[in-house]
């Protein structure tokens, strides 16, 4: 049955087997017509999710379970339209159905970014950013279904389409060992304006954070966006994050990584916001039921596990530094 056969939203909130009472969330993807989606051959399909570093288990899996129109039509109806709000700028979380063992759901959202690729290739190359620059950017996706792995017990599937959001728009570039976001500053500080273009950095999981390799992302990226978005003065980045947590000084070396990176940055003293579940999650994959559950193998496990015990806690900070 081709998908468009599919009109009824209740159609797909029963396919879904979402309540009646839910059915508020498709009506708003129904509203607006489908952009035209598709999906590679499953032979172009391995090689792309390879080049995205997707582990070879879980391509294994994706590939074979790939929908066509003719036999989902009710998944191939909800793709076209997460595809639509994906293009319209619309940020998850997007409608899907449960998670169940079948790989449908749960690499759900990793198909209509599968079906994007080419809209951030084609994007990435009227800037004349190379294909290699890309993937390197999006092997993030690959990062993302091994962190799902490593959190439900040796099964693969993805979860994590608010953030790739970000890499399929276009706008985020893996250099080195730091990301950059083109953004806008969301605050005034002492080096810029509230609304002028800052780029956001993140810190992927992918290693260790040497100054060395800190320094060599710092010097790409300045070389980068002067080449490739010669229009903005991208000056400054920004960072919000635990690592920004000045009490980390109190339970690591002087001479640590994570020390030394927030020595970079000068930082925002009116800003600090709750970052107990984030400092976990990032450190241990996991929120635990009991603090004992969780490793102890770093100095920086065993700093963040003391603290909550006595009753303190951690925060999430900001700050910014010149490129």
């Amino acid at each position: 049955m081709p998908s468009g056969l599919v009109t009824d939203v209740d159609q797909i909130r029963v396919w879904l087997d979402w309540p009646p009472d839910e059915a508020y969330r498709l009506e708003a993807l129904a509203a607006a017509p489908p952009t035209n989606f598709e999906l590679p051959e499953p032979d172009e399909a391995r090689i792309l999710l390879r080049n995205m570093d997707v582990p070879p288990p879980a391509i294994d899996e994706m590939v074979p379970a790939m929908p066509s129109p003719a036999s989902d039509p009710e998944a191939w109806w909800l793709l076209e339209r997460c595809y639509a709000a994906f293009r319209g700028g619309v940020r998850p979380p997007w409608p899907a159905p449960w998670v169940t063992d079948e790989p449908l759901t749960r690499y759900f959202h990793l198909y209509v970014f599968l079906g994007a690729l080419r809209d951030v290739l084609d994007k990435h190359a009227a800037r004349g950013i190379p294909e290699r620059a890309t993937y390197a950017t999006l092997g993030d996706v690959g990062l993302q279904v091994a962190h799902y792995h490593a959190r439900n017990g040796g099964v693969y599937g993805f979860d994590g389409a608010f953030w790739i959001f970000n890499h399929f728009r276009g706008d985020l570039f893996q250099i080195g060992r730091l990301q950059y976001e083109l953004g806008v500053a969301a605050y005034a500080s002492t080096a810029f304006g509230e609304g002028d273009p800052i780029l956001e950095m993140h810190i992927p999981a992918i290693g260790p954070l040497t100054p060395e390799s800190c320094d060599a992302s710092q010097d790409e990226a300045r070389a980068f966006f002067a080449k490739h978005f010669p229009e903005t003065d991208y000056r400054f980045g920004t960072c919000e994050s635990w690592l920004l947590d000045e009490h980390l000084k109190d339970v690591l070396d002087a001479s640590s990584n994570i020390v030394k990176f927030q020595e970079r940055f000068t930082h925002d003293p009116d800003y600090a916001v709750d970052g107990d579940d984030d400092i976990i999650r990032f450190n241990f994959g996991r929120l635990p039921d009991d603090l004992d559950e969780l490793p102890q193998d770093t100095s920086l496990q065993r700093g963040i596990v003391n603290v909550l015990k006595h009753g303190g806690h951690w925060r999430i900070r900001r700050g910014w530094l010149e490129i």
